[in-house]
């Protein structure tokens, strides 16, 4: 199936391939003449509807192999949230994004991703203007975040589940589903009472006219059982719980928060760079990107440890010259020792900064040696001047 999607930043794949008003959808055939889609635009009311409330929860049942709860929120101003029961979740709160994950051992962690400092570096580069300062992370606007639960097949004919909360560069509708009503060959769209209809190599999907949530979506792949997700209830304009922006679980490392950062980084990375044909703006705007990377990635606590390692480091060394050369004047070891730091946190971020390297390679696609050798000496100096320096100046007194 092919869709229209906007850039997606973390997609959470339902495994196996699912209060407030309580208000059920309506079901289609109520007796009602049905529209076709040339008597309204469906697309276009759709959206329209989907931006007149102020708050929205709705819970529903992902039915297939392995069922799961799924609940949506989306408030106004700023926050929304997508919860699978049992267990994933994500929120995003302003600026920051916080995603509950699940290690190898089982255990829950909750990253938390400065998005809002991602997105406007982004937007800031897109714009010809400054990066924005590390450790600020303004609000994601409102129509640059979208939510989609939707139904697909793989490779061996069989349904897969995905349910999405992600943040993307252009402007988009709140939720992913409302793509399917563009009309395009092969899908049929109607109306049937206050509920719009696609049927098509997706399967059947009904859509809220009133407002722009999913009603419930079906699909009968040829090499699987059917897989379902089906409204449950919807809360609209009501005080939404405390308890839907809140989630549980130990603070995730640095680097684990990093690896969803990635998820976050790689489709505002390809709308940003990865239709730019000329080399230079191409070139330009990948190491603006990296820049905004670290800044936005590595938190000040992060930096601080690396600091600590370098100080750590520069301190033994100092002890070692002291015991072996008792008569070399403190200066002198001082600044032998002072030169040992850096190495010291070139090491520890090298695994992470070699895989970055690798990245933004791909996405900035040199187009011949030189090219890859001005990329190369171009990360090598941001890595350098954002991370290694900040770091080296951290640790500096300690």
């Amino acid at each position: 199936m092919t869709r229209a999607l906007p850039a997606l930043l973390a997609a959470l794949t339902l495994a196996g391939c699912g209060g407030g008003s309580e208000r059920k959808p309506e079901p289609a055939g109520n007796g009602a003449t049905p529209e076709t889609a040339a008597d309204v635009d469906l697309e276009a009311e759709c959206r329209e509807a989907s931006k007149k409330w102020s708050t929205l929860s709705a819970r529903y049942d992902a039915e297939g192999p392995v069922s799961v709860r799924v609940t949506i929120a989306f408030e106004r101003g700023g926050r929304a949230a997508l919860h699978i029961d049992p267990g994933v979740g994500m929120v995003l709160d302003g600026g920051l994004l916080h995603a509950r994950v699940q290690e190898r051992s089982g255990e829950f962690v909750v990253a938390t991703v400065p998005i809002g400092h991602l997105y406007a570096a982004v937007a800031a580069i897109r714009a010809g203007k400054p990066l924005p300062a590390a450790g600020a992370s303004p609000p994601v606007p409102d129509g640059h975040v979208v939510t989609d639960l939707s139904l697909s097949v793989d490779e061996r004919g069989r349904s897969q589940r995905t349910a999405v909360l992600a943040v993307t560069l252009g402007e988009t509708p709140t939720f992913g589903w409302l793509e399917l009503l563009r009309p395009r060959e092969g899908f049929t769209i109607r109306a049937d009472g206050r509920t719009a209809i696609v049927s098509g190599p997706c399967g059947r999907v009904a859509i809220d006219r009133d407002t722009g949530s999913l009603v419930e979506w079906t699909l009968d792949p040829p090499g699987g059982r059917p897989a379902r997700f089906r409204r449950e209830s919807i809360a609209v304009d009501r005080p939404l719980e405390p308890a839907l922006f809140r989630l549980e679980g130990k603070p995730a490392t640095g680097q684990d928060s990093r690896a969803v950062a990635r998820d976050y980084l790689v489709p505002l990375a390809l709308e940003l760079v990865g239709r730019e044909r000329d080399w230079s703006l191409r070139l330009a705007r990948t190491l603006d990107l990296a820049r905004a990377w670290y800044r936005s990635a590595w938190s000040e606590s992060e930096i601080r440890r690396l600091g600590e390692l370098g100080a750590a480091r520069r301190r033994e060394i100092a002890a070692e010259l002291r015991k072996s050369n008792p008569d070399l004047p403190q200066a002198d070891i001082d600044a032998a020792s002072a030169r040992t730091a850096l190495p010291t946190i070139g090491d520890a971020v090298g695994p992470e900064t070699s895989y970055d390297a690798s990245f933004f390679e791909h996405l900035a696609q040199p187009p011949d040696r030189r090219g890859q050798a001005e990329l190369r000496e171009g990360l090598e100096r941001v890595i350098v001047e954002e991370l290694l320096e900040r770091a080296l100046e951290a640790g500096k007194d300690r």
